[in-house]
């Protein structure tokens, strides 16, 4: 009886060290540079009123979240576009080096930073009431990185090598974990003496605001070294570039010169470095 009641403690122990293990595991395999993710701004409500009175501080309390599978750095969140004779706040902007990036180690919310705005509401020059719009302004920078892994074919006609097949037409992705995405990819293998890859990756923007400048960062097919570039974009001052006015979509070819003649899987990986703006409308109602 003894024995019995000790084998089943001892299993029972083994199935729990069992499920816990099994748990962490999945959960540090997920997937976090998927979707369409970025910044948010979550407003304590509780410590912002939306009614404020004549001659009383005003607050407002927010937390910003990165909910995006990638660091966000040189954070800048500002208050304005509101009438300074009826509200005042000195320090209308905040900035954070670093928001770390949506992972394992953070909740659902991904990494966050808390801020609050402190000012007085002014008087209302004879008014009884007065409803005051003001706008939260973000902006910061971030990367995606694409690293699918793709099958290269430099044959010149469709032979079955018992290797890989190219797809015949583009293939979709459902974006890296960040506002900016590589939505689809076409290859195309262009010569037959000196064949060179041709990858044309579509970008699009599927945030809440605007990519204001983006970079190419490393390229590479394998360990070759890819030359791209963009096309169907506008040159910026800082050496980037941006979508077209009224645009979210652009284009990245990126080429590179093949030896070998035969079809394989290959790892791929581009890296874009990108700016990004979006503004938040809020209102408060003044009373005497």
């Amino acid at each position: 009886m003894k024995m019995k009641l000790i084998f089943g403690v001892v299993l029972l122990v083994v199935v729990l060290i069992s499920g816990c293990g099994g748990e962490s595991q999945n959960t540090l395999q997920k997937n976090y540079k998927i979707g369409y993710n970025g910044l948010t701004l979550v407003v304590d409500e509780q410590r912002s009123p939306s009614v404020v009175y004549q001659d009383r501080p005003f607050s407002l309390a927010m937390t910003i979240y990165n909910r995006a599978g990638y660091e966000a750095k040189n954070v800048r969140v500002s208050l304005g576009s509101y009438d300074q004779t009826f509200l005042s706040v000195p320090n209308s902007q905040q900035q954070f080096p670093l928001i770390e990036a949506r992972s394992a180690f953070t909740d659902d919310n991904g990494g966050r930073a808390d801020l609050l705005f402190n000012g007085k509401i002014l008087g209302l020059h004879g008014s009884e009431e007065r409803r005051e719009n003001y706008r939260l302004y973000v902006s910061y920078d971030s990367k995606i990185e694409f690293a699918p892994t793709i099958c290269v074919n430099t044959a010149p006609y469709s032979v079955f090598d018992s290797g890989c097949s190219m797809p015949a037409k583009p293939v979709s992705f459902s974006g890296q974990g960040a506002s900016l995405a590589i939505t689809s990819m076409e290859e195309i293998v262009v010569g037959a003496e000196n064949p060179e890859l041709e990858l044309r990756l579509h970008l699009e923007d599927r945030g809440q605001g605007q990519i204001k400048s983006m970079k190419l960062g490393q390229a590479r097919l394998g360990n070759v070294p890819l030359a791209c570039q963009f096309r169907n974009m506008i040159n910026n001052a800082d050496s980037g570039v941006s979508f077209k006015k009224d645009q979210r979509e652009g284009d990245v070819i990126c080429t590179a010169t093949l030896s070998e003649k035969y079809s394989y899987d290959t790892p791929l990986f581009v890296e874009l470095s990108y700016n990004y703006e979006f503004s938040v409308v809020r209102q408060v109602t003044i009373k005497k």
